[in-house]
C-alpha cells in the first residue's frame, strides 16, 4: 500500500510539473527564438555552446556546483522567454554566471 501512495504522489507531482516553470512541448516548439526564424538547430547549438560556456567560466572561478547548476537554469529560463535573436547569448551568459555567483 506505501508503494501505491508513493507512486501516485510521485504522479501527482510530475503532473502538475508546469507549476515549477516547465515549459510543455507545445512551447519549446514555439519558443520567441523560433517564432524569430531561428531553426532548431541553430537554436540548440546557442544554447549547447551557451551552456559550455557557462561550464567553463565558473570551472575557471573555481564556483561551487550548485553555483554552476543555477547559472544554467537562469540561462535557460530566461531564453525560454527571450529570442536569441534579440539578446546577445554570451552577455547573458556571464550575467546568469554573476547571478548565480
Amino acid at each position: 500500500v506505501d508503494y501505491i501512495s508513493a507512486v501516485y504522489g510521485l504522479w501527482t507531482n510530475i503532473s502538475s510539473m508546469r507549476s515549477f516553470g516547465l515549459l510543455t512541448d507545445e512551447e519549446l516548439k514555439n519558443s520567441p527564438s523560433r517564432q524569430d526564424g531561428l531553426s532548431a538547430a541553430v537554436t540548440h547549438e546557442y544554447s549547447r555552446s551557451s551552456c559550455s560556456f557557462i561550464g567553463k567560466i565558473a570551472d575557471r572561478l573555481k564556483l561551487r556546483l550548485i553555483s554552476k547548476s543555477t547559472a544554467l537554469v537562469f540561462f535557460h529560463r530566461f531564453f525560454a522567454r527571450q529570442s536569441f535573436a534579440s539578446h546577445d547569448r554570451w552577455v547573458v551568459a556571464m550575467t546568469c554566471v554573476f547571478l548565480a555567483s
